[in-house]
């Protein structure tokens, strides 16, 4: 399986803006002046260029601003999850890549715009030679389950309506999931609404997906529900939109932080946890520290952990 994150951001849409692009210039220029001091002059543009992917691989320039889309790939097939201001990319590159077409499963987490807004400008949904077949537990029991797509696309809130889209797109339960070698267990969340998380499994890699979900003052059974939840993941993308003070004075937001998690599945066998779903007012430097408290916080409650943390930016592909 391999996985890209399209979106990592929460509520907002958070794009960086003059100021912070210059910022992050500075931020670079030290780097680079100690490259070119190191080995001289003779270093082309080519080397510095490489010099920066290097540097910033671990802890990139930026975590993104688009909110939540992340895309699975199980060999030939498609799956995506959440639709996000994220998935406005990723629509354009699978038309770049793939413009004969092809079957798009979509997975929704819940309905929030966050997770909704960026499907108007999926482009493979004005194409007739794209199917897409659109996903949540709710759809098995509503007569009508394409109202939270076709709203937003409504005049005067949309140009395109939702009956104009070209391509052949369908809304299913789970019931009617049809990708025969992939396995997908459901969990309803802690979240305005309701929203859910998912456990996807193909051949032996899994990938769970929990966001939007709060554990701040969360029971041990509830904890325990997390855990056994998300036991023995390859990648467990979770909830991390403040740090640990944000989520007591943000309470019933449902959101949580990071170290809810690490306290929930520490012990799990989780390979991978992957920090997602930012607040929109997070800088990359917040991000930058909430990740290093992270991995301090599991080598003080679990020092034998072999569990990974990770932070999720835009573009960023683990293969698993």
């Amino acid at each position: 399986m391999e996985l890209t994150f399209w979106g990592v951001r929460g509520s907002l849409p958070s794009p960086l803006n003059h100021y912070d692009i210059l910022k992050k210039i500075e931020e670079v220029l030290p780097s680079l002046m100690q490259k070119l001091q190191n080995d001289g002059h003779a270093n082309s543009l080519e080397s510095l260029t490489q010099h920066l992917h290097d540097q910033y691989r671990e802890q990139p320039v930026t975590y993104g601003g688009s909110t939540s889309c992340v895309e699975l790939k199980t060999g030939t097939d498609r799956i995506i999850i959440d639709a996000g201001s994220g998935l406005k990319k990723l629509g354009n590159q699978i038309l770049a890549n793939q413009n004969q077409g092809g079957k798009i499963y979509i997975i929704l987490s819940h309905h929030h715009w966050d997770h909704i807004c960026g499907f108007p400008f999926f482009a493979p949904a004005f194409f007739p030679n794209f199917e897409i077949k659109i996903f949540h537990p709710a759809y098995d029991k509503l007569k009508n389950p394409d109202k939270f797509l076709t709203n937003q696309q409504k005049a005067p809130f949309f140009p395109v309506q939702f009956d104009k889209l070209g391509a052949k797109i369908s809304f299913h339960g789970f019931s009617e999931w049809d990708l025969a070698d992939v396995d997908i267990k459901v969990m309803k969340l802690n979240h305005p609404n309701t929203a859910y998380g998912y456990k996807i499994q193909h051949q032996d890699k899994i990938v769970t997906y929990c966001t939007d979900t709060e554990l701040t003052e969360a029971k041990k059974s509830e904890l325990n529900k997390y855990s056994d939840f998300i036991q023995n993941s390859n990648v467990a993308i979770v909830d991390s939109q403040y740090d640990f003070i944000e989520t007591y004075n943000k309470l019933c937001w449902g959101h949580s932080s990071i170290f809810a998690f690490i306290d929930a599945v520490h012990d799990a066998q989780v390979k991978n946890l992957v920090l997602f779903h930012y607040d929109p007012e997070s800088s990359d430097k917040f991000i930058n520290d909430l990740i290093y408290k992270a991995r301090e916080y599991l080598k003080t409650i679990n020092a034998n952990s072999q569990m990974n943390i990770l932070g999720a930016y835009e573009r960023q592909t683990i293969k698993i």
